[in-house]
């Protein structure tokens, strides 16, 4: 999925120069692309993006696509560029505990409301 990611968000390590984003930056993590740039380079990037993806049938929507956000979500951690903050998102703790206790979360989905999310990251 990484690999797929890659090259359909033009990464320079993975695709042939003249396909490469040049104008901005491209950040890859597993199936999440994030551009960093200049407002008018990252549109026409994901442009790009968005057309690749339906060009290679990739499972890729383009109302996915938030061009030139200053808050938004990446990796886990909601980015707010205008206040200058990062903080981990209100999903990883509960994507943290269903990955590493996957059957306490199916056999007692009510525990996340009863449980602090730390107790069970000092476990990780």
């Amino acid at each position: 999925m990484h690999t797929l990611a890659a090259v359909a968000g033009g990464h320079a390590d993975y695709v042939l120069p003249q396909f490469a984003e040049r104008d901005v930056t491209v950040d890859i993590w597993v199936d999440n692309i994030r551009y960093a740039g200049k407002r008018s380079a990252v549109q026409l990037a994901t442009r790009r993006l968005d057309q690749t993806a339906a060009d290679c049938d990739l499972t890729w929507k383009p109302s996915d696509s938030q061009t030139a956000a200053t808050r938004y979500e990446f990796i886990g951690v909601d980015w707010d560029h205008v206040a200058r903050r990062v903080a981990v998102s209100r999903k990883l703790p509960r994507k943290l505990m269903e990955a590493r206790y996957p059957e306490v979360v199916a056999n007692n989905a009510g525990l996340r409301a009863r449980t602090s999310w730390w107790s069970f990251a000092a476990c990780l």
